[in-house]
Order: structure tokens, then C-alpha cells, then sequence
């Protein structure tokens, strides 16, 4: 039974053009999906219109990776994949209806947000951990002061 470890092993690695190549490419998938909802929601309601996108990926992945997946389903995988699956159909109904009340430019905004959310949030408990192998007190107000962001 092989590990998402062994997998990464075999992999070559990836340039900074590709991984900007990528980069570009997703951002592009992703703003143009917004306009695709729009149009197919003059067909579709929203609830049609987030089955058939759920059901389209789950069989991607499904043929992409379906082997490798097979081995490493138990009950805590099921679990968290149906909170997961839950989490990601009421982001995906609120996208949806939102388009549907809104122009697409602020439901892509709005969208967008969570991901500086997610990041923030991982960020905060990265710094948690940080903190508690015993970092002085002083560098802990430095995460909220945007003079000692570097970027």
C-alpha cells in the first residue's frame, strides 16, 4: 500500500515558470467559472447547476485518482469527507445563489475572500505553535503590525 509520500518521491520537481504558469492558469479557470454560472444559471437552477459541477469533479477525480483512493478510505476519511462534502455545498449553493442576486465581478470578490480567510487563519495558528515553543513576548504583536509584513 503505498503513501502520498512514496507518490511525491517519483515526482520531478517544479520550476518557478511552471509553477507561475499554473498559478496564472487556475486564476483564470477560476474567474472564468463565474461567468460559465452566470450562463448556466438562465438554464439551471442553483441547486441542478451545483449537482451536476459536483457530480462532474467526484467523477474526474474518481477516474484521475480512483486507484490510489481505494486503499486508503476508512471511517475517520468517510467523516471527514462528508463535513467537508457539507462545507463545500453550502460555499457552492451561497456562490450560486449570490450570482443569481448580484453581478458576477462581486460574487468572484466575495469568493475570493475566503481564500485570504483560509491563509489568515492558517497563519494565526502556525503562530500559535510558534508561540507556544516559547518565542518572548515581543515578536507576538509584530504579526498585526503591517510594518513588519515583508512580501
Amino acid at each position: 500500500m503505498g503513501t502520498s509520500r512514496d507518490v511525491n518521491l517519483n515526482k520531478k520537481e517544479m520550476t518557478q515558470r511552471q509553477a507561475d504558469f499554473l498559478l496564472v492558469m487556475v486564476t483564470l479557470g477560476w474567474g472564468v467559472s463565474y461567468i460559465f454560472m452566470d450562463f448556466c444559471l438562465e438554464t439551471f437552477g442553483p441547486f441542478t447547476l451545483n449537482m451536476y459541477r459536483f457530480l462532474i469533479a467526484s467523477s474526474l477525480a474518481f477516474v484521475i485518482r480512483g486507484k490510489h483512493v481505494k486503499n486508503c478510505i476508512n471511517r475517520n476519511t468517510v467523516k471527514w469527507g462528508i463535513l467537508i462534502g457539507i462545507l463545500l455545498f453550502l460555499v457552492y449553493t451561497s456562490t450560486t445563489f449570490g450570482i443569481r442576486l448580484t453581478s458576477v465581478s462581486h460574487t468572484g470578490f466575495l469568493c475570493a475572500t475566503t481564500v485570504v480567510f483560509t491563509v489568515s487563519a492558517n497563519d494565526a495558528e502556525a503562530m500559535k505553535e510558534r508561540w507556544n515553543y516559547g518565542l518572548d513576548l515581543s515578536d507576538k504583536g509584530d504579526i498585526f503590525n503591517p510594518a513588519t509584513v515583508k512580501g
